[in-house]
């Protein structure tokens, strides 16, 4: 007996190595796999054309990189090692099985197709599950960031009610989804056990078969039995590992799908003609068409313009004339339909796109700054910039005053999406960071719509400065800020209707006087509006946003979270309450198997008939069967009751 012990000493210490061992080298496997595909994810959402992210909510793309990724990370790394040994378990136990006893072995493995039906519907329903499932959470995800972006314009208007009904609404899909296949999961995971003890009650009765009439001894069959259900119990394990499978191949199918796409406007292309060094920022529009990819109607109807080197011109019109399209199309973001656009007397689409823009600096009506440092943010136009060179920008930009007077100047972190400035120091940060990058040509999109008269007059100097010497094409709204410019197209409907000088469409009496007309109207009343409003310095620096935590609010949460959910499942208590008492039951059903087990082996130490002992080895193996049956039912009604919870509460 004592060597028999130092065996299975042995066996658990070798086991206990091979089983970190594996365990260890396949999670750090999964966790460089992993990086790389978030890696290759994140390069793909940069790589993809502007148009791409018209259809694709880019919160949704986020969310995708880190919880997807997890998915696949849980299912090949862990999950993947344990998947293994269970294998290399039903193998061995086969192989044993079929050394000792081919012909019983071969009996009980006529049950594996059944086990195997029943695994390849467990896995195809909780695919189609999860597909469903993980769709509806990024439609709820999508609505949950709007609001939460925009909570104090849900809070003006008073839809808080809405917003929870349009979020409970994106909810809807997963929840009946899940309801109407909770019944069918459960089958299938109830059907599994069923087989498997439906089984061994065939072994007990083959085995004793044999026993009575071919001469075989009881460990001879116990033997031969245990290798096989050894095997299978870990084949059964393999298949609950099927779920975080099915979960990392959903993940697989959202990530790849990304990552395989081809963009049509690829940055890191490198066809095409680089910039030369004395690149001519010529503009020159030709009988173009185009309209957005997510839309219908065209937005550009054979529209045609040009623009000379240094030369500074201003695309006037009422929303939706087509100006700011002017401009994304500039800079390559979509392909246009027909007709064309040259810069420097090349089409565009021959430029590499990376070349193209880095000769291009934009402004556009919303400015928009990292959470980094003043200086980061500036050296994304020239990230070899010295301090000295960004100060330098800085005032060229009327921006260094107050910079100089912020805690710690250049260094200073601009927050969140730039929310620690102002608007026009914002926008003057941008100007700069357009500045240091010392572009042929600039693009002005409603640069200072946004702003007060105050901040206008300040990043409109600044604007000024920075078209000496450079091309620059101009969206307006305020035709004041563009009299100076050497030509203005108006534009309405795609299409350009007059240009020329300020002064020479003033005389024609056109559509651009009447633009002029109604909005020197309404400037007036916006200044006189304004005017009362500037009570505070345009160089105010931080937003102070104090929150008062009142007593209430540390008392808030001190109540029994598992009384605050019981509460929260009242409506569904006999659910739970069935659910629980099934599961319950079902994990009664093992320790009656263990019984079983051992009354079967008590048969054959007491002294009966043959007769007798057939009847009892039936007895035992109808039991085994029966337990099985039993525990059928109970996982099938248990899982399908808290399957129904899980929908409707999550």
């Amino acid at each position: 007996m004592t060597q028999y012990s130092l065996y299975f000493c042995y066996l658990s210490i070798a086991q206990t190595l091979t089983a970190a061992i594996a365990t260890s080298i396949s999670m750090i496997s999964a966790q460089r796999q992993v990086t790389r595909i978030r890696k290759a994810y994140f390069a793909a959402t940069l790589r993809q054309e502007v148009a791409y992210y018209d259809s694709v909510d880019s919160a949704v793309t986020a969310q995708a990189m880190t919880q997807e990724s997890k998915k696949i990370q849980d299912a090949i790394g862990e999950k993947y090692s344990t998947s293994l040994k269970c294998l290399a378990s039903f193998v061995g136990g086969c192989g044993l099985g079929f050394y000792y006893e081919w012909k019983y072995s071969l009996a009980i493995f006529a049950f594996l197709p059944a086990i195997a039906i029943a695994a390849v519907l467990m896995f195809m329903v909780d695919k189609k599950m999860r597909r469903v499932r993980d769709s509806s959470y990024a439609k709820s995800n999508t609505v949950a960031e709007e609001v939460f972006s925009g909570i104090r314009t849900v809070a003006a208007f008073g839809k808080e009610i809405y917003e929870l009904d349009r979020f409970n609404s994106s909810l809807e899909l997963s929840k009946k989804n899940g309801i109407k296949f909770a019944p069918l999961k459960g089958l299938a995971m109830g059907f599994l056990p069923c087989v498997m003890y439906v089984m061994f009650g065939f072994g007990f009765w083959y085995g004793g078969q044999l026993i009575l009439f071919e001469g075989w001894t009881v460990g001879q069959m116990f033997t031969c039995l245990l290798v096989v259900l050894i095997g299978v119990t870990l084949l059964s394990l393999f298949f609950t590992n099927l779920e975080y499978f099915t979960s990392a191949i959903v993940a697989a199918e959202k990530l790849y799908h990304l990552i395989e796409r081809e963009s049509t406007v690829n940055y890191e292309s490198t066809s095409g003609f680089p910039v030369p060094c004395q690149f001519e920022a010529n503009v020159s529009i030709n009988n173009l068409f185009f309209k957005y990819p997510t839309r219908d109607q065209s937005v550009l109807n054979g529209i045609s313009l040009e623009v000379k080197s240094g030369q500074t011109v201003a695309l006037v019109g009422e929303s939706g004339s087509g100006k700011s399209t002017v401009i994304q199309l500039l800079q390559r973001y979509y392909n246009y339909e027909s007709g064309s656009i040259r810069i420097g007397g090349k089409r565009i689409e021959n430029y590499s796109v990376q070349e193209l823009r880095s000769q291009i600096g934009v402004v556009n009506q919303e400015p928009i700054l990292f959470n980094k440092s003043i200086a980061e943010n500036i050296r994304l136009g020239y990230p070899d910039a010295t301090d000295k060179e960004i100060e330098a920008a800085l005032a060229e930009a009327n921006a260094l005053d107050f910079v100089k007077r912020l805690p710690e100047g250049i260094h200073t972190v601009a927050g969140q999406q730039g929310g620690l400035l102002s608007g026009g120091q914002k926008q003057r940060i941008c100007i700069a960071r357009v500045l240091i990058k010392k572009p042929k040509l600039v693009l002005l999109d409603e640069a200072t719509s946004a702003l007060d008269l105050n901040s206008e007059a300040l990043v409109q100097k600044s604007l000024e400065n920075m078209g000496v010497n450079r091309t620059v094409v101009v969206v307006a709204h305020r035709l004041a800020t563009i009299k100076n410019a050497d030509k203005i197209y108006a534009m309405r409907d795609g299409k350009v209707v007059e240009f020329g000088t300020h002064d020479e469409l003033i005389k024609k009496k056109g559509y651009y006087e009447q633009l002029c007309m109604l909005q020197g109207m309404a400037h007036d009343q916006e200044k006189d509006s304004k005017a009362k409003n500037v009570k505070e310095s345009v160089e105010n620096t931080f937003k102070e946003n104090e929150t008062d935590f009142g007593e209430d609010s540390k008392d808030k949460y001190s109540k029994s979270v598992f009384k605050e959910l019981m509460k929260l499942n009242s409506p569904e208590s006999c659910y739970i309450i069935f659910g629980c008492f099934f599961a319950l039951c079902a994990g009664a059903v093992e320790p009656f198997f263990a019984v079983a087990i051992a009354d079967f082996i008590y048969v054959f130490s007491e002294s009966k008939t043959t007769e007798q002992l057939e009847d009892e080895i039936l007895v035992w193996a109808l039991v085994t069967g029966g337990l099985g049956l039993i525990l059928m039912v109970t996982v099938f009604l248990g899982k399908t009751y808290l399957d129904i919870i899980v929908n409707i509460f999550f």
